[in-house]
């Protein structure tokens, strides 16, 4: 029985529960309310002081993650780690400062000990996640966009609503997902946000409806407007796989992307979508 579920993110996202208001730190099923019980009193452990100082997490815990090995018993970045740095809100030393932390922290709260006595129901819940949601996905579908051969997955129980995507350049384009996955979303980033930085550059008016979005929309883990550039052409992306796979009710795919998690989403998302359309050069109707 195959394990999707990774022990650097693992203990990344656990570092990152510490740290309020990040992305790690819901509590929705009996493991979250475990791993709470378990690693409660290191919530003061050097490691999870240094996150907290950071200030800030969601998808740059998941790109950290992908850019470790695990090795000789230790954590370690791999060679080629300019794809991390390249996210922004890491540099040189603060990776080698959170890697050193990360390996005390390890061996402090007996991680491996742990993640190694859940195998069994990792494995179960794998099981659930590709019936469910993995078996599903048209990898096919990405072949004009991605070299699916390096198309991975990573599925975690430690999240609950939360989908992340990372990639390690040249090699691996990663969705990092829990059950209910949008794994078709975090595909796309990978080939969606160079689109996006192109025309946020270049296409004053796809700027100023990125701009007018972040000025007004108040979703915590969206707060720059290039960010916004990034989900709007994703999410249209999503739109067009999912139309192009039997969803043919456009109103609901735009409304879907009109509201995220209790916040007003994307307003744009319509015309965005027709931009994609254009540069794909598919006809409007032939997408209805």
């Amino acid at each position: 029985m195959k394990n999707m579920v990774d022990i650097r993110f693992e203990i990344c996202a656990l570092i990152f529960r510490f740290v309020p208001g990040c992305g790690f730190n819901e509590v929705g099923t009996d493991y979250h309310r475990e791993i709470d019980d378990t690693f409660a009193k290191f919530a003061n452990h050097p490691t999870a002081v240094y996150a907290r100082s950071l200030g800030f997490g969601y998808d740059a815990v998941s790109k950290l993650a992908v850019h470790l090995e695990r090795r000789d018993g230790r954590f370690h970045i791999i060679d080629d780690w300019q794809s991390l740095i390249d996210c922004g809100r890491w540099n040189r030393e603060r990776i080698e400062t959170f890697v050193k932390l990360l390996n005390d922290f390890a061996v402090d709260t007996n991680f491996e000990e742990f993640y190694n006595a859940h195998i069994p129901f990792y494995e179960a819940e794998t099981e659930k996640f590709i019936a469910q949601d993995y078996n599903k996905l048209n990898f096919g579908w990405f072949k004009k966009y991605l070299d699916v051969s390096r198309m991975r997955c990573i599925f975690s129980p430690s999240l609950l609503g939360a989908n992340y995507g990372a990639k390690v350049e040249g090699r691996y384009e990663y969705s990092i997902v829990p059950h209910n996955a949008q794994l078709v979303h975090e595909y796309c980033h990978s080939f969606a946000n160079p689109i996006a930085e192109k025309w946020y550059k270049e296409n004053s008016d796809f700027r100023k409806l990125c701009d007018d979005t972040a000025a007004t929309n108040k979703i915590p883990w969206y707060q720059q407007p290039i960010t916004f550039a990034y989900e709007y052409v994703t999410r249209a992306y999503n739109i067009l796989y999912d139309s192009q796979h039997g969803e043919k009710n456009f109103e609901m795919l735009f409304a879907r992307e009109r509201s995220c998690s209790g916040f007003e989403g994307f307003p744009f998302i319509e015309c965005v979508y027709d931009m994609v359309l254009e540069f794909e050069g598919i006809a409007r109707d032939s997408s209805l």
